[in-house]
């Protein structure tokens, strides 16, 4: 009994690189295929062996795929592939408000960075103007409500300082001042 099973497009991305195509199964595996004239010795032996690296041109290409192990259940797939030029890159960076209102109204009641494609906030620290430190944490999102030793502070200008690593790997060292607005 002979059972095809036909697997939906897939839309991938990439840059000029190679396409790694592995047949599913187990066992010795034979390889039929479409649209690949050029290289189609060279691809029945890869996938004789287990596994194809396949070039494509720039543009778009529709792949298609039948992978024909000896149990003789065939499986057909067929994959989109888009070659571009200029992949959109990921851009780092880490913003404090100048000032916050922790009045519990829900808006600016806590004092934090504002994290943009950051993987790791490795300190925020916030001092008073004595140099004292009020606040200090790791975690993204978590922020300083202006209590300090169970004691709301003041209305004045606080320093903070941070360290943080991007997505992208770009490692940032920040300071700077926000004001306590009551």
């Amino acid at each position: 009994m002979r059972q095809s099973r036909t697997v939906a497009q897939r839309h991938k991305q990439i840059n000029d690189e190679p396409l790694s195509a592995t047949p599913a199964g187990s066992g010795q595996q034979k390889a039929s295929y479409a649209g690949m004239q050029a290289t189609s010795d060279r691809l029945r032996r890869a996938f004789a062996k287990g596994s194809a690296r396949i070039m494509v041109r720039r543009g778009t290409q529709d792949l298609t795929f039948t992978v024909t192990p000896t149990s003789g259940c065939a499986v057909t797939d067929t994959v989109l592939v888009r070659i571009v030029d200029d992949v959109p890159t990921i851009v780092s960076d880490i913003f404090v408000p100048r000032a916050w209102s922790p009045n519990t109204d829900g808006h600016n009641d806590k004092l934090f960075p504002i994290p943009v494609n950051i993987k790791e906030l490795v300190f925020f620290r916030v001092f008073n103007r004595w140099g004292e430190l009020v606040f200090e944490t790791n975690i993204l999102r978590n922020g300083w409500d202006g209590i300090f030793q169970g004691q709301p502070q003041v209305m004045d200008t606080y320093t903070w300082t941070l360290e943080a690593v991007g997505e992208d790997g770009t490692y940032f060292r920040k300071a700077g001042n926000s004001v306590l607005i009551r």
